[in-house]
């Protein structure tokens, strides 16, 4: 069922002007979109032999999701050290059988009918935490932080530890610099991939190096001047991201704390933070050459409050769609599909989804 709450302002759709059908959303763009052949899931048992970690066939992936909607995973491996994780990557690249990365969840829709391939939860403690190191101040380029006093301090974070966690316990050691991902779901290695941020700042301007495993199972290092960070994406090549080093600087534990409190309060004010979502579905779009604001658009569109299915925008913020009793994943994927198409017809921009959609027979 599809309730429209505010009232169709702009004619009613989801039929379009001219006639036009919906556009169905594309595949994801995590990896790439590119459709791939059946996987034979018999074989995958026999490539996690004799590696330290926990298989589960046939699980439940959306449940480990933000939005906890969608199916399952074929293969879910949680490998419990670096080598597992090492040789699971090189064996699935020789076998032809794709690979995902699984984190918090936070920005991850899972389609109903579930994902092919081997999912690589990477919850596990051994790919937590983070230490200081000693680094060069001046490696490839400065920071992009605020020109305040206090000494240059370098972490290497493992890519599983969380955000919010993160934040806080960097702000507890007297370690500045994070303050701009409060509020932000998910853990280190999204966070890097996608160059995850908002207003205060995004994660690439403090990240010096990142490494990830490829398919092979081996280990690339690339330092901030080899990659190339952008609104909402990196450059990144496909790998399982493992672990990355941030540059930040000392400063009060109390001043930190200041700003992190600061940050929240503004956003509980403007975003729905308490309910069960993935954060914002949407990039906001470059129009003439300005990002415009992707909930200001759907806004004007007339879709806060909007329903269909179990899914609705939210009433607080326009770029969130909440999962309700009874959500599927097609609910809200439908749901993106007639937002994106009106806002299209109404204003003449094509939205980009930040939100990450995995289908499957798609690698």
């Amino acid at each position: 069922m599809f309730t429209r709450r505010r009232g169709c302002r702009h004619g009613c759709w989801p039929r379009l002007a001219g006639g036009a059908s919906v556009p169905q959303e594309r595949e994801s763009r995590a990896s790439g979109g590119t459709v791939m052949a059946a996987v034979n899931t018999e074989t995958i048992p026999s490539l996690c032999d004799g590696l330290q970690g926990t298989l589960h066939l046939n699980h439940p992936l959306g449940a480990k999701t933000w939005m906890r909607v969608g199916g399952k995973a074929d293969a879910l491996f949680r490998p419990a050290d670096y080598h597992s994780l090492r040789e699971i990557c090189r064996r699935a690249g020789e076998n032809g059988i794709p690979l995902r990365t699984l984190g918090g969840g936070a920005n991850l829709l899972v389609a109903d009918e579930g994902v092919d391939g081997i999912v690589i939860d990477m919850n596990d403690a051994a790919f937590r935490g983070f230490q200081e190191i000693s680094l060069s101040e001046d490696i490839n380029a400065p920071l992009s932080l605020d020109p305040e006093t206090g000494e240059s301090v370098f972490i290497n974070v493992s890519a599983g530890t969380d955000l919010a966690k993160l934040v806080m316990d960097t702000a507890a050691a007297g370690l500045a610099g994070l303050e701009m991902l409060t509020g932000v779901p998910g853990t280190l290695g999204g966070a890097c991939r996608m160059n995850a941020g908002g207003k205060y700042g995004e994660i690439g301007n403090i990240v010096r190096e990142i490494t990830l495993i490829d398919m092979t199972g081996r280990e690339h290092t690339y330092t901030r001047n080899q990659v190339r960070f952008s609104y909402r994406s990196s450059d990144l090549p496909s790998g399982v991201i493992i672990s990355a080093v941030l540059g930040l600087r000392r400063d009060s534990p109390e001043e930190i704390h200041g700003r992190i409190k600061q940050i929240m309060a503004e956003k509980k004010q403007t975003q729905p933070l308490a309910d069960r979502s993935a954060g914002c579905v949407f990039k906001n779009p470059l129009v003439d050459g300005v990002r415009v604001s992707a909930g200001k658009l759907i806004d004007l569109a007339g879709f806060k409050g909007t329903e269909l299915g179990g899914a609705s925008v939210s009433g607080r913020h326009a770029n969130f769609i909440i999962p309700g009793p009874g959500c599927s994943a097609a609910d809200i994927i439908m749901l993106i599909n007639i937002i994106r198409a009106e806002v299209q017809r109404l204003h003449n921009v094509v939205l980009e989804t930040e939100l990450v959609i995995w289908k499957r027979n798609t690698a």
